[in-house]
């Protein structure tokens, strides 16, 4: 028998492989008796060097001589191969299962075993081994063809929300004609678009590259000054800031936005996510934002966070909702939230 090892660590482990294909190349017998051929996965690591008929390894023995069925090697071949009276040549064996076993595990590949299933008699079958030395050559040296695809590593989910699990990177700052706040315990939004608020997320910890699936923004509702309705809309701001710096009129100490208050296509883009606030408070808002956060994941230094302002109204209005801050009249748990799938 023959053992035989491919180093396989170089498919990704995502990888779906589709076909793998043991290629021998075959020079003859010594007789004409028949052969069907095995190929069997070894269940323990083995070194080519100082492996024998009854060791696998210096200080290490195979569980019986010569390997055994079922505790060296898999009792059950991946693969046979009536072999025959074939002319010299290549001969495949099908070995999918055996690849796509290492590909999920590459510490378990130990290679294959090259055993006799059954035979007509006494016979001894050649095939060329990897030196590809006489009467072989190199290209008639032993090959392991793979065939596969890559499957989409299964979606991460990554919350940020101020205080919660340890995460601290949220930034804010809540804007109005003649003043800005930096601690306000609520985000507020209407006044005929005379209120509106700053808010950033740390995504740093998502890796660069990664394709966002879905991002949401919740913010917490907790009243309105009257019953007129309120759209409430998120915008990616195109310039940094400094919560503790920004204003009305400057987004930080010596820089100025580019229109008072923050214009449209200037200071945030002019296309965001809005949605209808519904009732008297109580509740949370959804905002679809996967666009702006795939753009903060693939340019995190142009991660400058969004606008939480009125997109429309039926009338003047002021709408509250719950700041980074979590004190009251909200709670820790309250603090406005985003929630990422990506992969």
């Amino acid at each position: 028998k023959t053992l035989l090892w491919f180093n396989t660590s170089s498919l990704p482990s995502q990888a779906i492989v589709d076909e793998a294909t043991l290629e021998l190349y075959y020079t003859g017998r010594d007789n004409g008796n028949t052969l069907t051929l095995g190929a069997h996965r070894v269940l323990a690591e083995w070194i080519d060097s100082e492996v024998t008929h009854f060791q696998r390894k210096a200080g290490s023995n195979w569980v019986a001589p010569g390997l055994g069925s079922g505790s060296d090697y898999t009792a059950s071949p991946e693969a046979t191969l009536p072999l025959g009276s074939v002319a010299s040549g290549w001969v495949q064996m099908d070995v999918t299962a055996a690849v796509q076993a290492w590909v999920a595990d590459h510490a378990n590949n130990h290679g294959l075993a090259l055993l006799q299933e059954a035979a007509s008699g006494w016979v001894t079958y050649q095939f060329c081994s990897e030196l590809g030395w006489t009467p072989c050559t190199p290209s008639q040296a032993p090959r392991l063809v793979i065939r596969y695809h890559l499957q989409d590593p299964a979606p991460v989910k990554a919350a940020f929300q101020q205080g919660i699990g340890g995460y601290s990177g949220t930034n804010a700052t809540c804007l109005a004609y003649s003043s800005s706040n930096n601690s306000c315990t609520l985000f507020k939004a209407g006044a005929d678009d005379g209120l509106k608020s700053l808010l950033r997320f740390d995504l740093a910890s998502i890796p660069s590259g990664k394709t966002v699936d879905e991002a949401t923004l919740r913010v917490y509702y907790k009243g309105r000054s009257n019953s007129n309705a309120l759209t409430v809309g998120a915008y990616r701001l195109l310039a940094p800031w400094v919560d503790s710096q920004a204003t009305w009129t400057q987004r930080m100490t010596g820089a100025n936005w580019v229109v008072p208050g923050l214009g449209s296509g200037s200071d945030y883009l002019a296309d965001g996510n809005t949605e209808d606030v519904l009732g008297d408070g109580g509740s949370w808002v959804e905002i679809d934002v996967t666009e702006m956060a795939q753009a903060w994941v693939d340019n995190p230094t142009q991660n400058y966070g969004l606008l939480l302002r009125q997109a429309s109204a039926a009338g003047y209005v002021i709408y509250d909702f719950c700041s980074e801050r979590g004190v009251s009249p909200c709670a820790a748990a309250q603090t406005p939230q985003l929630t990422v799938w990506y992969r």
